[in-house]
């Protein structure tokens, strides 16, 4: 159903619209876009927006022939690998391959637009937000502000040859993914990361039902599920946090983040006023996308040493290389062996 810009169908976004307003009590509220969180600007008092003519925005948007793209990502490629992470003129380290797709994650979990239109001029401040502007894993747990989900484990699955290698989600008959946010069944390096947060969850989860002193089952269920949402929710905020932001900005903004004076994290209280500024949602966020790499050797079997093992690749280019394409059940062939992304043995995500 979801595409990677954070768009739905028509008919998925009215339904999802139509639920949030049942949530709701079948009112608006009072923010500008006439739901509960929105979109808005960084600047909204700038009088002249930044302007560039037509004709300028179709020649950067023109694709490029399939050989020049393939090219262009093996060269970044290349020198993402000879810059090693270390800090070049006082830049931050580069980030390990994997900080890609948690960043790719993280725009999922702030972002979610099912109104607006590609190629249809609209005010930025009327459209809504269906996603919290928070890190706070709606797009595991809520995603579309839908109904809290019951107080349960994700249900995850194995893989096509392991049974007992949980590495995927549980699948319908079609090979759709029994997830909320389908965007993060769009290729396996996604889905992977997404089940090891779903896995955190459930480890947390097992460890509250064995120590909890709580008689009734059901509340002790219930207890559980919002101590593992909380603590997968913190887990997944320290990445972000400690992980993945220094290798994008420098230390004093870090440490103003991690200033209580301006702290912006999840507490579990959602401020009405929070939005979601387009200029990051439209542009910046897709830094994590533009990180992409070509190829990636994900393990033993695509590490790439010779003609029988070939590494795997991000799109399908004709040929007979392995393609991390999602949506369709896991299999050994793609199983990530995470310190090829995460640390000092990782390759780095592709330079800009």
């Amino acid at each position: 159903l979801a595409e990677d810009d954070g768009r739905l169908p028509c008919s998925a976004g009215q339904a999802l619209r139509g639920a949030r307003r049942r949530q709701l009590g079948g009112k608006k509220t009072s923010t500008s876009c006439g739901e509960e969180f929105c979109y808005g600007r960084f600047l909204p008092d700038t009088e002249e927006p930044f302007f560039l003519p037509f004709d300028t925005l179709l020649d950067i948007g023109r694709p490029a022939p399939t050989a020049d793209l393939f090219n262009y990502m093996e060269d970044s490629q290349a020198r993402s690998n000879e810059l090693s992470g270390f800090p070049l003129n006082n830049v931050p380290p580069r980030g390990a391959a994997g900080h890609t797709y948690v960043g790719q994650l993280l725009s999922h979990d702030v972002n979610l637009d099912l109104t607006s239109v590609l190629g249809v001029s609209v005010d930025p401040t009327t459209l809504p937000n269906s996603n919290t502007p928070y890190i706070d894993l709606d797009t595991l747990y809520t995603f579309g502000r839908r109904r809290p989900p019951p107080p349960r484990k994700f249900s995850l699955c194995g893989t096509v040859e392991d049974p007992n290698l949980i590495r995927d989600f549980c699948r319908r008959r079609d090979g759709t993914a029994r997830i909320l946010d389908l965007r993060n069944d769009e290729h396996r390096i996604v889905s992977q990361l997404t089940v090891g947060l779903m896995a955190l969850h459930n480890k947390f989860f097992d460890d509250f039902m064995a120590t909890s002193t709580i008689t009734r089952r059901s509340k002790r269920r219930k207890a559980a599920f919002a101590f593992a949402k909380d603590e997968t929710i913190k887990a997944w905020q320290s990445v972000v946090l400690t992980d993945m932001l220094p290798t994008l900005v420098d230390e004093t903004v870090i440490d103003e983040v991690k200033d209580p004076a301006n702290r912006v994290l999840y507490t579990g209280a959602l401020r009405e006023d929070a939005l979601m500024p387009t200029e990051f949602s439209t542009a910046a966020y897709r830094l994590f996308h533009s990180r992409a790499r070509g190829r990636y050797r994900l393990n033993n079997e695509t590490d790439g040493s010779d003609s029988t093992r070939p590494r795997a690749r991000l799109f399908d280019v004709g040929n007979d290389e392995p393609i991390l394409t999602g949506g369709t059940p896991m299999e050994n062939l793609f199983v990530i062996e995470w310190d090829r992304f995460f640390g000092e043995t990782a390759e780095r995500a592709r330079i800009l």
